[in-house]
Formats: C-alpha cells, sequence, structure tokens
C-alpha cells in the first residue's frame, strides 16, 4: 500500500467511526420502536405470523447493533491510528538502531554536567559576593 493510500484512510477513519455509530443509533431506535410496538400491540397473540416475524426483525436488528458497536469499538480514531503507526516506527528505528541506545545515556551525562557547571558558577558568584 501506498503511503498517500495510507494517508487517506488515516484521514477516513474518523468518517468511518462516526458512520457506524449513526447506523448503531438508528439500529437501537428500531429495537426500541419495535419493543414498543410489541408492547402495546393487541390482539398480538392471535396473530402468530406476524409475531415470528417482528421477532425476526428484533433479532436481526440487535445482532447488527452489536456488530455495529463491535466495529465501532475496534476501529480506532486518527490520532490513535497516528499514535500506532508513528510509534511502531520509532520502536522500530530504536531496536535496530544500536546507536538510539545510547541517547538516553548522553541525555543524561549531558543534562548532568550542565548542571554541575551551573551550581558551581552559583557557589563561585555566592563565595564571591561574602
Amino acid at each position: 500500500m501506498s503511503t498517500y493510500a495510507k494517508l487517506y484512510w488515516l484521514t477516513r477513519l474518523d468518517s468511518i467511526s462516526i458512520f457506524f455509530e449513526i447506523i448503531a443509533f438508528i439500529l437501537f431506535i428500531g429495537i426500541v420502536v419495535l419493543s414498543v410496538y410489541y408492547a402495546l400491540e393487541e390482539g398480538y397473540e392471535d396473530n402468530l405470523e406476524m409475531k415470528k416475524k417482528s421477532i425476526k426483525i428484533g433479532r436481526i436488528l440487535i445482532i447488527s447493533f452489536l456488530f455495529s458497536l463491535l466495529l465501532n469499538v475496534f476501529i480506532p480514531s486518527q490520532k490513535e491510528a497516528t499514535f500506532i503507526i508513528a510509534g511502531g516506527k520509532i520502536i522500530d528505528f530504536i531496536k535496530s538502531d544500536k546507536n538510539a541506545n545510547k541517547i538516553p545515556a548522553q541525555t543524561t551525562a549531558i543534562t548532568s554536567s550542565f548542571l554541575q557547571k551551573q551550581i558551581d558558577k552559583m557557589n563561585n558568584d555566592s563565595t564571591k559576593n561574602k
């Protein structure tokens, strides 16, 4: 997959996630409407064919609703996907580059050296002022 394709899909992730949220909301409304209809229907017990049909539709709505929510859970947002991709590249680079492992120790040494110079300078200034 080219870099352009990856960037395109990266920018579409939030829209895909919103799409599945809307589908889940619509399916939830369908489940509620069907439940209310089932609860309020008079003479519903007499019509066995309609009862079977509404139960089948209810099952399809519930399964679709749960599937839509499940998809929405596993689709990362654009920020999350960027973090995953960039973080993975950085970790792969650090694992493969032997010099990258030295950077934290070198940074600590530079910081310690700088701080020690500042402390010495402050001590010299305070002894001169006395």
